[in-house]
């Protein structure tokens, strides 16, 4: 009796070793890896003051042509299965990029081109996203998972005083590989869609793609 104890004990203890290592309540995450955002613009239509040539209407174009970057994020979040867990998570992108800037006038006789200037510039996104994730429940070290995020995403462009606030979606899918009962790596790919209406940037949306790494440490 005393024997079969010891394994039912032994037993019970492997169960409890394999869950914790599997499932916990709460967890903090870190990602990071490479940017890659879509170029975005914006044209603004006026019209000018009458001229001896008739009305004048001038169009102002706007174009940004981003460089790839880099994208950090910071998460808390908390099971609430063994599949589903919900997350808040902030994090910042960074990109450099061409802004280019054209000035049209169009005018009795043909169009003209008034002015033509391009720059350097340092485009940041900060994104903060409640993100819903479900982990697909494998027999396995790697846990694949998939999720959807939405929140709102400030924009800023250094050097042209450019600042923006959208809001925000996010799919997001990967793998984790578990370390020990506590701490996973793995791989993770994100793709952040900012909408809405804008002056400075393009109304119509704005997708940035990341690919990289996610670690994770659960309590």
């Amino acid at each position: 009796m005393a024997v079969v104890g010891i394994c039912n004990a032994i037993l019970i203890g492997s169960a409890g070793g394999g869950r914790a290592a599997d499932f916990s309540d709460c967890y903090l995450k870190c990602d990071v890896g490479a940017a890659f955002q879509s170029d975005t613009g914006q044209k603004e239509f006026f019209s000018a003051n009458p001229s001896p040539f008739g009305n004048q209407v001038a169009t102002n174009i706007v174009n940004y042509h981003f460089r790839p970057g880099v994208r950090l994020d910071v998460a808390a979040g908390i099971s609430l299965t063994k599949s589903f867990a919900a997350e808040l998570e902030a994090g910042v992108i960074y990109s450099a990029a061409e802004l280019t800037r054209q000035f049209h006038a169009a005018m009795p006789g043909g169009r003209i081109i008034l002015v033509t200037s391009s720059q350097e510039v340092d485009y940041f996104q900060i994104p903060v996203l409640l993100n819903l994730t479900y982990k697909v429940p494998v027999q396995s070290r790697f846990k694949p998972f998939i999720g959807l995020g939405a929140g709102g995403v400030f924009s800023t462009v250094q050097d042209v005083n450019v600042n923006d606030i959208q809001f925000g979606v996010q799919g997001l899918a990967g793998f984790r590989c578990i370390i020990n009962d506590r701490a996973q790596l793995g791989f993770v790919c994100k793709v952040l869609n900012s909408v809405g209406e804008s002056n400075d940037l393009k109304p119509d949306g704005h997708l940035t793609a990341s690919i990289g790494l996610t670690f994770t440490y659960r309590f």
